[in-house]
C-alpha cells in the first residue's frame, strides 16, 4: 500500500474518531451551556435582554454595537436594539449564540410582573420593525427607478391608482409594518409603492407605520426573522429559531415578517425557504396572513409564505423538537405528542424510573365514529346521537338522540378500569387513566406510552399529551 494511501486512511480514521468524541460530548456541552444561561439570565426585568452564551451581535439603530452587551451575562434594555444575531452551534469554535429577551409587547402596564419571554438561539437574526418614537420622521424623499405602479393599498392585490415615471421625485409619508411598502404623496395622488423600486434618502424604518400593523409599536413587537436551515451534527442541539412563551391565560400579538401571530401559549418559530414556520407546543396560536387566519393546536406546525395564506396544520415529529431549550422558559412545558385514533400504543421514548413523579398536560378531540350518520342505521343504532361520539381526553359514553346514556362493555376496552374513549397511559405492565392530566408517579420503570381507550378502527382526530418529568 502506498504511503499516500496510508496517510489518507489515517486522516479518515482521525476524523471519524473526532466525530465520535464530539457526538459523545454533545449532551454534556449542551446541558452545561443551558444551565449557565439559566444562571446568567435569571433576573431579567421587563423589556430587557440578556447575553446568554457567545456569540451575539447586537446593533442599535445607528448600526453600532451595544456597548453594554459584549460579554456573557451582560444585560441591557431593548429600546435601542435594532438587530440581534446569534451564532450557530460550532463545537470546534465553542460557540452557540443564545439570548433571552423579556418583552412587554401589548401586555398592559397594570401587570408589570408578567412578560413575554423570547429564547433566541443558533443561526438566527431578529431585526426590529418597531422604532422608538423619538427616532421617527414624518417624511422622506425618494426617487423612482422606473415606471412604478401606485396602488390603493400595500400590496399588488390593490387597485392601481397612478404611476410614477422614471427618475420621478416623490415624498414618502409612511410605511407598512414590515417596511416593504411605503405610502407616497404626489401632486395627483396618495397611494402605496413597493419600496425596493425606490431610491430612498434615509432609513425607511424611521417612517411611521400607517394602516394595518400600526398597533405593533412596543419594542420588538414587530420584527423580521431569519433562521438557518442546517443542523449541527449533534442530536442534542435544536434547529435554529425562537422560542416564545406568553404569560398564563394571556394573549399577545406580534408581527413577524409581516405575518400576524397571536400567541396564548408556548411556540417555536423559524423562517425557512421564504416561509414562516410556526409550531405550537402549548396553548393555541393563531397566524393571520392575506386576510386568512389559521389556529394551530399543540402538536402541529403551520407554514406561511410571505403575503400568502397560511397552510393547513401539519402533525410534527416529536423527535424534531425534543431538544428545544425549554429549560430557559419561565414556565415548565413539554413537547406534545399526538396520540392518534388508530388504537395503537404510542411510545414516546420518555423514560421514567419507578418512583419518578411527572406532570401530564393533555387536550385534543377524537371522533370515535367517523361517518356515523351514514352508517348508524345499517349498524343497528339508528337512535345514537353521532355528535356525542366526539370526546376530549376524559372520554365518556355516547347518548341517544333523546339523551339516554348508551353504556359500554368495558371488557372489550384495552384499559377496562378507565372510562371508555379516554386517554390512557402504560408504563411497563401498568395501565393508568390519564384524562385531563395532572401529577403522576411511576409505579415501575419504562417508557411512557399512550393510546385512546377504544378498539374500533373508524375513528378520526387525535389527543395530545406533553410530559414534564421532575
Amino acid at each position: 500500500m502506498s504511503l499516500k494511501r496510508i496517510s489518507w486512511l489515517m486522516m479518515l480514521m482521525m476524523c471519524a474518531a473526532i466525530t465520535v468524541v464530539a457526538q459523545d460530548s454533545c449532551p454534556l456541552i449542551v446541558s452545561t451551556i443551558l444551565e449557565a444561561v439559566a444562571d446568567n439570565c435569571d433576573d431579567l426585568g421587563r423589556n430587557e435582554i440578556c447575553y446568554g452564551n457567545n456569540m451575539l451581535t447586537v446593533l442599535n439603530f445607528d448600526d453600532e454595537p451595544i456597548d453594554s452587551l459584549q460579554n456573557v451575562g451582560d444585560t441591557s434594555d431593548i429600546f435601542e436594539i435594532a438587530s440581534l444575531v446569534t451564532a450557530p452551534f460550532d463545537i470546534n469554535a465553542n460557540t452557540w449564540g443564545i439570548a433571552l429577551l423579556s418583552l412587554q409587547a401589548n401586555l398592559p402596564n397594570t401587570v408589570p410582573g408578567q412578560n413575554v419571554t423570547f429564547v433566541v438561539f443558533g443561526d438566527t437574526t431578529l431585526k426590529s420593525q418597531a422604532i422608538p418614537e423619538e427616532r421617527l420622521v414624518e417624511t422622506l424623499s425618494a426617487t423612482s427607478t422606473g415606471n412604478i405602479n401606485i396602488r390603493s393599498g400595500a400590496g399588488t392585490n390593490f387597485a392601481r391608482v397612478g404611476v410614477l415615471g422614471f427618475d420621478e421625485d416623490v415624498i414618502l409619508t409612511g410605511r407598512n409594518a414590515s417596511g416593504d411598502w411605503v405610502q407616497v404623496e404626489t401632486d395627483d395622488v396618495i397611494g402605496w409603492v413597493f419600496a425596493p423600486l425606490l431610491n430612498v434618502d434615509g432609513n425607511l424604518l424611521f417612517l411611521d407605520v400607517v394602516g394595518d400593523g400600526s398597533d405593533y409599536v412596543a419594542p420588538m413587537q414587530a420584527f423580521s426573522l431569519e433562521t438557518g436551515i442546517g443542523r449541527s451534527g449533534c442530536n442534542e442541539v435544536p434547529s435554529d429559531g425562537v422560542l416564545i412563551q406568553s404569560p398564563t391565560d394571556t394573549t399577545v400579538n406580534f408581527l413577524i415578517n409581516g405575518i400576524e401571530v397571536q400567541i396564548g401559549s408556548t411556540v417555536f418559530i423559524q423562517y425557512i425557504a421564504g416561509r414562516l414556520v410556526v409550531t405550537t407546543l402549548e396553548g393555541t396560536v393563531t397566524v393571520t396572513s392575506a386576510g386568512v387566519s389559521q389556529v394551530i393546536e399543540p402538536g402541529y406546525t403551520v407554514y406561511v409564505a410571505i403575503a400568502g395564506e397560511p397552510g393547513p396544520p401539519i402533525e410534527f415529529n416529536y423527535d424534531d423538537f425534543s431538544s428545544l431549550p425549554l429549560l430557559l422558559l419561565p414556565e415548565p412545558v413539554g413537547i406534545p405528542v399526538l396520540v392518534r385514533s388508530n388504537n395503537a400504543w404510542r411510545d414516546t421514548g420518555i423514560l421514567v424510573d419507578a418512583g419518578d413523579t411527572f406532570t401530564l398536560y393533555t387536550g385534543g378531540l377524537i371522533n370515535f365514529w367517523n361517518n356515523c350518520e351514514a352508517e348508524k342505521v345499517a349498524n343497528g343504532q339508528p337512535d345514537i346521537d353521532c355528535s356525542s361520539l366526539v370526546f376530549n381526553p376524559a372520554g365518556g359514553d355516547p347518548v341517544t338522540t333523546s339523551g339516554a346514556i348508551l353504556g359500554s362493555d368495558m371488557s372489550l376496552f384495552p384499559v377496562p378500569s378507565a372510562p371508555p374513549h379516554s386517554l390512557v397511559m402504560r408504563i411497563g405492565t401498568s395501565t393508568i387513566f390519564v384524562g385531563h392530566g395532572g401529577d403522576f408517579t411511576a409505579t415501575e420503570s419504562g417508557t411512557l406510552e399512550f393510546r385512546a381507550n377504544d378498539v374500533d378502527l373508524n375513528n378520526i382526530g387525535a389527543f395530545f399529551v406533553s410530559a414534564i418529568v421532575s
